[in-house]
């Protein structure tokens, strides 16, 4: 009986002690705190119902776009993409967490619909261009691919798959099983790829790019709003992990910044990956980004979630966060909680 009396008494002494230390230790590996968040936008246009919706979630809405800016602007400080930097080592000095804006490769909405509501807010942001769009040289296969899928009940492919879609549901399926495929194929050649890969179809994968796509005037009327940003996307939006090596990856960035240089007598300073997952992005890119620091300072990828402080972030893979229009902004916080944003 004394024994156990004894244990008793250790164990109670040593209770909060345990306890306290514990609590170190979950503090000492707690996350760094979140500084703010990056959004990821690529459209604002109204949603087309019979659309697949693997493309119209690139879309955020009009309304939606208004509603989000609407809410943030008394909890959030709106900054540039080029001013993270700065922000990230201010050590403490703001108490509002900061929000940027960007929209990826260069869509003609990003101008006539967006525009028009991030003024509304005087909320800047940042479009990253693909020079390739406004050459009209842009290999739009996205949007071809749904073009097949919703006008056929069945797609072959060369490789001797075919892939079912005649309701809805098979079309949004078979879209990512393709889309897969098209991202394994040879950047180089993506053009021939996709003809050989879709040799059963007669196919212009270039039909989109005027309706869709950014023009040259359209980036000079862009590059002197005072709220717009336009940085760099690459030339063709090719996969860069598929480049075979570290110099075809950089030649691949620094021609869409000579191009938007050309023609629109720019250089841009901020950058952000091809489809940005780390199936297309990865460390090889991170340091071939980080070799053009004169260049391109800050560098995004397409997901990830919150930026942290200075000493945990990378600028040349800080995380992005995509806006989508079936998220509510409940949804978005509570999103934001579980990766330490608020």
């Amino acid at each position: 009986m004394k024994i156990e009396h004894l244990k008793n008494k250790i164990k109670t002494v040593f209770r909060p002690i345990y306890y306290l230390l514990w609590q170190l230790i979950n503090i000492i590996r707690r996350k760094p705190k979140a500084q703010g968040y990056i959004f990821m936008l690529h459209r604002v246009a109204e949603w087309n119902m019979s659309g697949l919706y693997w493309n119209e979630h690139m879309k955020v809405s009009p309304q939606k776009l208004d509603n989000i800016l609407k809410k943030m602007k008394h909890k959030y400080d709106f900054i540039r993409l080029e001013d993270v930097p700065q922000r990230l080592n201010s050590k403490g000095k703001f108490k509002k967490k900061f929000v940027v804006f960007t929209m990826d490769d260069g869509y003609k909405d990003n101008l006539t619909i967006a525009l028009p509501i991030f003024k509304k807010y005087n909320v800047p942001y940042t479009i990253f261009l693909v020079s390739d769009f406004m050459d009209k040289k842009a290999l739009l296969w996205w949007y071809v691919l749904e073009d097949l899928l919703l006008t056929n009940n069945e797609i072959k492919l060369s490789n001797g798959i075919v892939y079912p879609a005649k309701t809805m549901d098979e079309k949004c399926r078979s879209f990512l099983d393709i889309r897969a495929e098209i991202l394994k194929l040879d950047q180089e050649n993506l053009d021939q790829g996709l003809n050989d890969l879709f040799k059963e179809y007669h196919v212009d994968w270039y039909v989109h790019n005027d309706e869709l796509c950014l023009d040259w005037n359209d980036i000079n009327i862009l590059k002197n709003e005072a709220l717009v940003t336009l940085g760099a996307h690459t030339k063709h939006h090719f996969n860069l992990k598929e480049l075979d090596t570290r110099e075809r990856v950089k030649q691949e960035v620094l021609d869409g910044c000579k191009r938007i240089h050309e023609q629109a007598g720019f250089v841009p300073k901020v950058f952000a990956y091809p489809f940005g997952s780390a199936n297309e992005v990865g460390s090889r890119e991170y340091n071939v980004l980080a070799e053009l620091a004169e260049t391109l300072s800050v560098a995004t990828i397409g997901y990830g979630g919150p930026v942290l402080g200075s000493d945990s972030c990378n600028l040349y893979s800080l995380p992005r966060i995509m806006l989508k229009e079936d998220s509510s902004f409940v949804t978005l916080l509570k999103e934001a909680k579980k990766v330490r944003l608020i």
